[in-house]
């Protein structure tokens, strides 16, 4: 087999008459920068060697490299078998988070409803207000992190500790938010709230938003834990698009919030 070598820039023709061999590219043993071997046509293939991924292989795959983009959407993923695929029914996607361990006014995560699914789930754990005392409240925003303000909330919440007693509870009716959870007395000893809140169509304009869920909190006064289930709605027929938490009284201090999509039936 013959060799060529090219010791300048210049073009090289491959298989000018016989385009049945394969042809092999040889570098020196090293290379003072990276070097560029550019290919005529997509039937010739690199079979070996590598690639300078900083240069070469930055940004996105286009979805139209991945099984042509057949069935790609905003509701589908990428499975390993190489297909794009919606996930089964009653699986969570999960969408945003929230992790922060400085004082913050608001934990909030913004647009991160929309019309794809009908039902979320907030997942909190030790949001933590700053100031002892202070309970937590939610508000609900449109998009951009516009928060409703106005009195059109209503909540109620029960609670139970483990020593068997039954309390505190509480409701209110044209609220400025909804109230999920009792006093947090001392703030280093209980460690803040953990829990869940389900969110109901919060896109849908026809409806007005619901939100369940179920917290926790550790009493400092007797070491018990302290759990209650919420429930309130805002009566209004805006797009919510997303949610911020706050204290009733300072910051929040730190905590980890994550929002799933629940996939219907």
């Amino acid at each position: 087999m013959a060799e060529l070598r090219v010791k300048s820039t210049g073009t090289i023709k491959l298989f000018e008459n016989d385009n049945t061999s394969s042809v092999t590219i040889a570098s020196p043993a090293s290379l003072a920068a990276d070097r560029t071997v550019t290919l005529p046509d997509a039937d010739v293939t690199l079979a070996s060697g590598t690639m300078n991924d900083a240069t070469n292989l930055s940004g996105n795959i286009p979805v139209s490299n991945l099984n042509s983009g057949t069935a790609a959407g905003a509701t589908t993923f990428w499975r390993g078998d190489a297909t794009w695929v919606a996930p089964a029914a009653g699986a969570l996607v999960y969408l945003a988070g929230l992790s922060f361990t400085s004082a913050r006014a608001y934990a909030n995560i913004d647009d991160c409803f929309s019309a794809t699914y009908d039902q979320y789930m907030i997942v909190i754990n030790d949001l933590m207000p700053a100031t002892d005392g202070a309970f937590l409240v939610l508000q609900l925003s449109t998009a951009g992190g516009t928060a409703i303000t106005s009195s059109d909330y209503n909540y109620a919440y029960k609670g139970w500790d483990s020593a068997g007693s039954s309390g505190p509870d509480g409701a209110g009716n044209s609220q400025s938010s909804i109230r999920f959870c009792e006093f947090i007395d001392d703030t280093t000893v209980q460690g803040g709230l953990s829990g869940v809140l389900y969110v109901h169509n919060p896109f849908a304009t026809t409806y007005h938003t619901r939100v369940a869920g179920m917290t926790s909190i550790i009493q400092s006064s007797s070491g018990d834990l302290q759990f209650q289930t919420n429930s309130g709605q805002l009566e209004s027929a805006s797009a919510i698009t997303g949610f911020r938490i706050y204290p009733s009284a300072g910051d929040n201090e730190n905590g980890h919030i994550k929002v799933y999509g629940l996939v219907n039936s």
